[in-house]
């Protein structure tokens, strides 16, 4: 009996022994689990959408965006520059000017509508009392024939695929500002457009990186009974754009845009079954305009998305994409459009799965910021009708024994 028990003993232990010089062979060692991509449309993940006006002034923004006379979407730009100086050095001594032979004004044309023909640029005299306390409305009696000072043809070869600025230039007669005295010698202008068809231009500014608008006078002085010509110039003090009032957005909306720029604020709520527990391929927001989208006949938009570090309401602070070749989280929304707009935001979702401490909120905005008046205006969870979603593409992780999460 006892010999029976030792026996027993030893084919258990025989049996159980690990062999060190074989290799472990599947599936004896590996569990059985199979890749699976999954996609879903996620249509209740948005919610909690807020949006916040007064982000950049365009008095602030890196372009003016003028846009066709005659029209609902219609907007004028305004220039005041540093004042002139009354005298001039000749020698060492200083000399009153006697006489204003000419001004030349130059103007940076950033980009327009395409396949327009007829432009123009029409520049009117304005009192340089003009700032940002006055609307669209204000300005009226100033662009009036009497206030005209010229018209700038622009060459229906100007505005292409691969314009960044062109200047456009003018040359005003000497009496163009008969208040320059009165007026502390300062120079205010307006700038309208027309065209044979409705359009817009947008322009330099002071704030922009591309160029903004030059004031060089051209006058004369007497020095000891010889007249003297002496040329100065005089940058930007102030410019911005007004745009005619548009209406308000639906309230159960979020807009984007405009002047001054907004900003929409898109909290979400995905499964922790997709966020820690799978790998995200791709995450694309599907946004549902509730209206036609706003701005200057024959504009686009560009839509960017952001993460945040924080979510502190307006004042959240946005992370800028990785600086690679690739633009991610933007894309360009047609003047008039209401299909949906779809927007990657894989960047944005995948350090959620990282860092489950990071809010799971996107920003949304029109850049660059206040340079135009083109608005989006999305639905949201509140909305009647059709709303934005996101959809995830993603692969579960696998478990031993071929379950997936």
């Amino acid at each position: 009996m006892k010999a029976w028990w030792m026996i027993a003993i030893v084919a258990v232990a025989v049996g159980c022994q690990e062999s060190l010089t074989s290799p472990g062979a599947c599936p004896d060692y590996c569990p059985v689990a199979r890749l699976q991509v999954r996609d879903t449309v996620l249509g209740g993940a948005l919610v909690r959408e807020e949006w916040f006006r007064g982000y950049v002034q365009a008095d602030r923004a890196s372009a003016m965006q003028v846009a066709s006379d005659g029209t609902q979407e219609q907007s004028r730009a305004v220039i005041r520059f540093f004042p002139l100086a009354d005298s001039v050095t000749v020698g060492s001594e200083l000399q009153p000017i006697t006489a204003i032979d000419s001004f030349r004004l130059r103007f940076t044309l950033l980009k327009g509508r395409q396949n327009v023909s007829g432009l123009e640029v029409r520049l009117h005299r304005l009192p340089v009392a003009v700032d940002t306390s006055w609307a669209f409305a204000d300005l009226d009696p100033f662009f009036q024939d009497s206030t005209l000072l010229a018209t700038i043809v622009i060459p229906d070869s100007v505005l292409s695929d691969s314009l960044t600025s062109d200047s456009l230039v003018t040359v005003l007669v000497g009496p163009a500002f008969p208040t320059l005295a009165e007026d502390g010698q300062t120079v205010a202008v307006g700038l309208a457009i027309r065209a044979d068809q409705a359009a817009y231009v947008d322009l330099g500014t002071r704030q922009g990186s591309l160029g903004q608008s030059a004031l060089t006078r051209y006058a004369q002085t007497d020095s000891s009974g010889t007249p003297v010509s002496r040329e100065e110039s005089r940058s930007v003090d102030f410019d911005t754009f007004f745009a005619r009032p548009v209406t308000a957005p639906p309230p159960d909306a979020v807009a984007l845009g405009g002047i001054p720029s907004a900003r929409a604020f898109l909290r979400l709520t995905v499964p922790d079954t997709i966020l820690l527990r799978s790998n995200v391929v791709r995450a694309t927001l599907l946004l549902v305009p509730a209206e036609p989208t706003l701005g200057a006949p024959g504009d686009t938009l560009s839509l960017r998305a952001f993460g945040l570090e924080a979510d502190y309401g307006p004042k959240s602070k946005f992370i800028l994409p990785p600086p690679d070749t690739i633009i991610r989280g933007a894309v360009d929304v047609a003047i008039g459009s209401a299909d949906t707009i779809r927007i990657d935001v894989t960047h944005i979702v995948r350090p959620w799965q990282a860092d489950t401490t990071r809010p799971r909120t996107i920003l949304l905005a029109v850049v660059p910021e206040g340079a135009t008046f083109g608005e989006v205006r999305l639905a949201t969870s509140r909305s009647a009708g059709p709303q934005s979603a996101i959809r995830i593409t993603y692969v579960p992780l696998f478990l031993s024994g071929g379950g997936t999460p």
